[in-house]
């Protein structure tokens, strides 16, 4: 199988999440937002590893970075939701500093992302509904009761962080757990601390590249800790789910955290590149 799962990422978990369908299209910028200095660069090292910092209060920095990947990031659409990318968009790789003259919120820089590779790669989408694959995130148990690795927890993090805009307080932290509000992955294992189901339902989706929907029906936020085999970091079986697969992530699912995905039909969203040039040199 050619998927594996994500390993050594920390993710941040926001009440913000994807829909079924995928994110949603931004309305267009009233102004079209720009950076006001742009440097894009082949990367010829060599290297697989990337860096980003995206925590700049007024710019982007990228090393190393596929512009596959970064579409992905910038649009909100996974990799396995996109169509029509050059083989180089996923082989050649690239550094990109890019500057504002002044402090930038979060929307501003996806808008001013956008226009940099609109300019710089020529690069052309639209996004259309296709009828696909979904997985199911559901309750596998008749009583409904959760594993014992999905644990509900009274921290709120959708409260928690508006709180912080008005005075900034950290959340408490269990020990050897995830700072709440996140998520980090390994090779074999996925932890949470004070997450909502939707958002490991779009772990998963990214982890075995499917598409899939929370629909355990669970509310509120969770501690969670799954640990899989290397055996089971590939695609569940495209025809069905059984105990028998060895291959399939369904067993430490259910096992674990009392949960079970379920193939199903429905529309999904994709990201389709229209048009795309490499860059000219700065």
């Amino acid at each position: 199988m050619r998927s594996r799962f994500l390993a050594g990422a920390v993710l941040l978990v926001t009440t913000a999440c994807p829909s079924v369908h995928g994110q949603a299209p931004q309305a267009p910028d009233q102004k079209r937002l720009a950076f006001d200095v742009a440097s894009v660069k082949a990367n010829t090292s060599g290297e697989l590893g990337s860096s980003s910092q995206n925590t700049l209060p007024d710019g982007y920095t990228v090393t190393n970075q596929p512009l596959r990947g970064l579409i992905s990031l910038v649009y909100g659409v996974p990799l396995f939701r996109m169509s029509g990318t050059p083989d180089w968009a996923s082989t050649e790789r690239f550094d990109i500093v890019a500057k504002s003259n002044h402090p930038i919120t979060g929307d501003e820089k996806r808008a001013m992302l956008r226009t940099l590779l609109e300019d710089r790669f020529r690069l052309k989408t639209h996004r259309e509904t296709r009828e696909g694959r979904i997985l199911a995130l559901a309750m596998a148990r008749a009583d409904r009761e959760p594993g014992a690795n999905l644990v509900q927890t009274t921290q709120d993090c959708g409260a928690a962080l508006g709180a912080r805009r008005e005075s900034p307080a950290p959340m408490p932290r269990r020990p050897g757990a995830p700072p709440p509000c996140t998520a980090s992955t390994s090779l074999n294992r996925f932890r949470a601390s004070v997450i909502e189901i939707r958002s490991f339902a779009a772990w998963l989706g990214m982890a075995i590249q499917e598409t899939v929907v929370d629909q355990t029906g669970l509310s509120g936020w969770f501690d969670i800790d799954l640990t899989f085999s290397s055996e089971s970091a590939s695609r569940v079986p495209p025809d069905a789910l059984t105990a028998a697969s060895a291959t399939s992530i369904d067993a430490p699912l259910q096992d674990q955290l009392g949960l079970k995905l379920e193939p199903t039909r429905g529309p999904i969203e994709v990201l389709v590149i229209d048009h795309v040039e490499r860059p000219t040199p700065d």
